[in-house]
């Protein structure tokens, strides 16, 4: 499935009426972002809304995801040729919806995607989570996504000690005394 990039002359022009389809991440009641059984996040997707008012769905915090259906598609023809997209690359993208001659966007080969892109960053936040621990993954993923909760099966796994590493010290934890003098020896 071929992805296209939203282009701001769809909004200024005023002979395209044009629809996209949006996305945005899916909150539960508390505010926090929804995952499923397996982790990942879930998107709430949109019907058709129009481009020309892409700067308020922007607002909301919707992202583009995609040009609704294929006459849509072929209305933008021109700018999706110039950024470098065949049209007919995007064909495989459109499915025939209830009148033969209307091709709509293919949300479940799109969700299909998003699942196999999904568990491949789950697999890099496991290892990332082996590597670090939960805490300081945590914490990194909390200053870039306020709210973030990591999937119940990477909680509570403490970052490994390097066997050469010296004992850590409690916090808050004082060392009394002055550090001892280590005689080495010097080769002649």
């Amino acid at each position: 499935m071929l992805r296209m990039s939203f282009n701001p002359a769809w909004i200024t022009s005023d002979k395209l009426d044009v629809k996209a389809l949006y996305r945005r991440p899916a909150y539960d009641g508390r505010g926090l972002r929804r995952v499923d059984a397996e982790g990942r996040p879930e998107w709430d997707i949109t019907s058709a809304l129009p481009v020309r008012r892409h700067n308020d769905w922007a607002a909301k915090g919707f992202e583009f995801l995609a040009l609704a259906t294929w006459e849509d598609v072929l209305a933008c023809r021109g700018s999706l040729e110039t950024a470098g997209i065949r049209v007919q690359d995007l064909a495989d993208s459109y499915s025939t919806i209830g009148e033969p001659n209307r091709r709509g966007f293919l949300v479940s080969a799109y969700l299909a995607e998003l699942a196999k892109d999904s568990t491949a960053a789950y697999g890099r936040l496991a290892e990332l989570v082996k590597e670090h621990g939960s805490e300081a993954v945590l914490a990194i993923m909390q200053a870039t996504h306020p709210g973030y909760a990591l999937p119940e099966a990477l909680r509570g796994i403490p970052a490994p000690i390097a066997p050469d590493a010296p004992e850590p010290m409690a916090v808050g934890a004082k060392r009394r005394g002055r550090p001892k003098k280590v005689e080495e020896e010097i080769p002649a």
